[in-house]
């Protein structure tokens, strides 16, 4: 499930289930040539030997127009320049198999990921600036990438912890703001445990608790989306949609409660 928007143009919106990255991001029309190229070479020195964007996951983008990406078979974050959409660089991990993590705290490059997944943008008003939560599924940890706003600064990672029992199992991730001075609400898919869950952070960013789940009628959450007051999540061949009850103070519990949006469709690719 795919969630893009432009700074420079009305809002783009569009949901998929897993087709190939470059099939949906097609679909965008010119957008898609501008963060896209064939092929995607960028400048990172495993260029050399590889396709940096082998096997694309999740995307989202920034309010500058960047494209963040998570690459599953390189086991890596990438994101790629808006005003020069050749240059594609790694941000979190390091091109190659998958690793054991650590709880690294700096230099997100030196970070080692398996299969990291969901991503979601957050906005730090106070500052102006933006940071990227994302899933390393197979380690089941979440991760904050700070400074995802700006392309040429160097982004530095912590590793997020967040009291759960038992431990969460993350793979997709949307993130809801609840004003300049709370943290976000996380919303965290566990395919296996066929569940979404809600996750209250705090100011720091980098602690937060589990407010509330929703599950029971889940197949296999995967891709989150968030749109106004809306929660969408791609459930095997079914999207269901969520009615998000925001908390009226910051303190207060979340509710959500989840309905099927559509059901049994095929996915399909759509060549250009």
């Amino acid at each position: 499930m795919f969630l893009c928007r432009d700074k420079h143009s009305d809002a783009i919106n569009f949901l998929t289930c897993h087709p190939p990255t470059v099939d949906v991001l097609r679909r965008a029309g010119h957008l898609a040539t501008q963060i896209v190229p064939e092929p995607h070479q960028g400048w990172h020195p495993r260029c050399k030997e590889h396709d940096l964007l082998r096997h694309g996951g999740c995307i989202t983008v920034n309010r500058s127009g960047e494209a963040i990406i998570s690459e599953l078979d390189g086991n890596c974050i990438l994101m790629i320049s808006r005003h020069v959409p050749a240059q594609v660089k790694v941000v979190a991990g390091r091109w190659g198999g998958p690793a054991r993590a650590a709880a690294v705290e700096g230099d997100a490059t030196k970070l080692r990921l398996s299969f990291p997944f969901g991503l979601a943008m957050f906005t730090i008003e106070a500052k102006k600036n933006e940071v990227c939560y994302f899933t390393d599924a197979g380690n089941n940890a979440v991760r904050l990438l700070r400074k995802a706003h700006n392309f040429k600064l160097t982004q530095t990672a912590s590793p997020v912890a967040i009291t759960s029992e038992p431990p969460l199992q993350p793979f997709g991730l949307a993130c809801i703001s609840r004003g300049s001075s709370a943290g976000p609400l996380l919303v965290v898919s566990e395919e296996k445990r066929r569940r979404v869950v809600v996750v209250t952070m705090d100011a720091s960013l980098v602690r937060g608790h589990v407010a509330c789940v929703a599950g029971g009628s889940l197949l296999g959450p995967a891709g989150l989306a968030v749109c106004g007051h809306s929660l969408y999540v791609a459930d095997t061949k079914r999207v269901l949609v969520g009615s998000f009850a925001a908390p009226a103070a910051p303190t207060a519990a979340p509710a959500l409660a989840l309905h099927v949006l559509r059901d049994n469709f095929e996915v399909r690719s759509i060549k250009s």
